[in-house]
This record gives C-alpha cells, structure tokens and sequence, in this order.
C-alpha cells in the first residue's frame, strides 16, 4: 500500500473502521451500525459530517471504500452478510485467491461447516461464469433485477407503515438496495446507468441511517 495516496482523513478512517470491527460493543446494545461505530470518536467526525449534511458528499468511510476497491478490487459493503454460503461468496471471492485458484475452496471448510463448501464452489463457478458472459455477449443481463430492485425500493417509499423511519427499516432497504446492486454488478458490470441509480439510493438511504444512529448516540447519552 502506498500511504502517499492516503490523507491523514484517510487513515484515521481506516483505522477506526478496524478498530470497529474488533473492539465495537456487541450490535444489540448500540443504535448504529457495529462496523461504524468507531466513527463517533473520529478525529474528523464533525468534518466528516458537515461534509455529508452542507455539501451533500458521501460520508467519506464511503470514499475510503471506493478508493480500496480501485486498488484491490474487493467490493466494500455497509452490512453484515447473512450466513448463507451464495451471500457470502458473492461478497468475500471477489478480489480473493479462489478466483485464481478455485480447487483450494476446500480450505474454507477450516471455518466453515461441510456443507456449504459445494456451495461454495458452485457460487465461485457463477461468479466466473457470470463475468465471462457478461464480457463476452455484453447482454444486460441485469436489467430485470434492477427493475425490480427499484420497484421495491419504490414500494418501500410509499407504503404508508413507513412513514416513521426507523434504523430496522432503513437496514431492511439497504440489504435490499445492496442485493440487487450486486446482482447488477456480478452480471452486468457495464451496466452504468442502473449501477449508478442503485448506487445513489444507497447513498441516500446510507446518509439517512448513519446520521439517525448518530443522532440516537447523542439523545442516550453515548
């Protein structure tokens, strides 16, 4: 890693992104997300947020995962993945020595129970399989998937249980958004325009979560 190409923003946001995921008290006993948690004792937390709230930015834990993911080619994600082996195939392979090397797939079985190593082997042969396509016939294979991503997405908007936002109800929209936007991405990869929306809806819906749990930190106390 070349630390010229990181501010100290950058790495002070690293670090408490790390730190989060060690050291964050459990997720049932905090009102924002576990991996986020460290952002509140950040040096650049007030920074960070106005960037987010008077110029409409990304918050910048986003920024630092745009940035790695153009150097390692690894997706960040904002949630924990659940433990079926498709999800967490679908996010871990990407950028992973199994790419390159799929007959060592075995070896996740030190972690994980028998079972789901056939999955993953069939998930790692998808991602394959979907990325060769895709490059191949250049077919937007992903279009039927974004359409009905934005469907729910739009069906979340207005249905009128939701007027009153609550962070379980934008956790449940991101995993939605953040599903069908890997679909579109495994896929479909050149498919720019729908990336994008899916992209800025995440961003949306992620500013809203982050500032609400934030904003329950301060009303308890925390």
């Amino acid at each position: 890693m070349n630390n010229s190409s990181f501010t100290d923003m950058d790495l002070h946001c690293i670090a408490r992104l790390v730190q989060s995921s060690f050291q964050a008290p459990e997720q049932e006993t905090i009102n924002t997300l576990r991996g986020l948690y460290g952002c509140m004792y950040c040096k650049y937390v007030f920074e960070c947020v106005h960037a987010v709230q008077q110029k409409g930015e990304p918050f910048h834990f986003q920024k630092i995962f745009k940035k790695l993911e153009g150097i390692t080619g690894i997706r960040e994600s904002y949630s924990p993945c659940t433990p079926d082996a498709d999800e967490i195939g679908r996010r871990f392979f990407p950028g992973s020595y199994y790419i390159g090397h799929p007959e060592m797939v075995s070896e996740l079985g030190k972690v994980h129970p028998e079972h789901m190593i056939t999955e993953f082997k069939t998930c790692l042969e998808k991602l394959t399989a979907c990325s060769i396509d895709s490059s191949s016939t250049g077919s937007p294979v992903g279009s039927a998937l974004v359409t009905r991503g934005e469907a729910e997405e739009r069906g979340q908007k207005t249905d009128p249980r939701n007027d009153a936002e609550t962070l379980e109800i934008l956790s449940v929209r991101l995993k939605r958004l953040q599903k069908h936007l890997w679909d579109v991405l495994e896929t479909d990869p050149r498919n720019e325009d729908v990336i994008h929306s899916l992209s800025s809806s995440m961003d949306s819906l992620m500013k809203r979560y982050h500032s609400m749990g934030i904003s329950a930190g301060k009303t308890d106390g925390r």
